[in-house]
């Protein structure tokens, strides 16, 4: 039996059945698998067309397939947002800071800054390094052994090793 066949057998029967080819085929049996009272046809308008449902079907994995795609693989600034989000507060703590007292702090007062925010301080917080007397990195852990890096002479976020 051919592939073309196994779909025309899914399908055959269906009311208002307009949907061929082996592609829709899985998408057929999920709607046909569910039966006239199921929880997907019930959802959809009952037994109205099969075709408007299969595209249901198809935009809302498509969506979702592009969403976590796009989260996973897309680019750091979008995937980290809102740890990028949390550590701008603490850069604006920071640059504050430096307003009032004419320098960046050190390590301790860095600590004490993130505890005001709430944050506590333990190796899954962010780290803050004071580069030199002007500058300083605040940087999270990404993925084992990367991170994401805000550089103070750049003002820019970056991917590191």
């Amino acid at each position: 039996m051919g592939q073309h066949e196994a779909v025309g057998q899914v399908t055959q029967g269906m009311p208002n059945n307009r949907c061929s080819g082996p592609a829709l085929a899985p998408l057929s049996l999920i709607v046909r698998w569910q039966g006239r009272a199921g929880p997907l046809n019930l959802a959809l308008g009952g037994t109205q067309d099969m075709r408007k449902k299969l595209i249901f079907i198809t935009l809302t994995v498509s969506a979702a397939a592009v969403y976590l795609a796009f989260n996973v693989f897309g680019p750091s600034s979008w995937v980290y947002r809102s740890e990028i989000r949390e550590c701008e507060r603490f850069i604006k703590e920071v640059e504050q800071f430096r307003a009032e007292r004419g320098r960046i702090p050190s390590a301790e007062e860095a600590n004490q800054l993130m505890t005001r925010l709430g944050w506590a301080v333990s190796e899954s917080s962010p780290r803050y390094r004071k580069i030199g007397t002007e500058s300083y990195e605040i940087s999270f852990g990404t993925t084992l052994g990367n991170s994401m890096a805000y550089n103070s002479v750049s003002q820019s976020w970056g991917e590191g090793g």
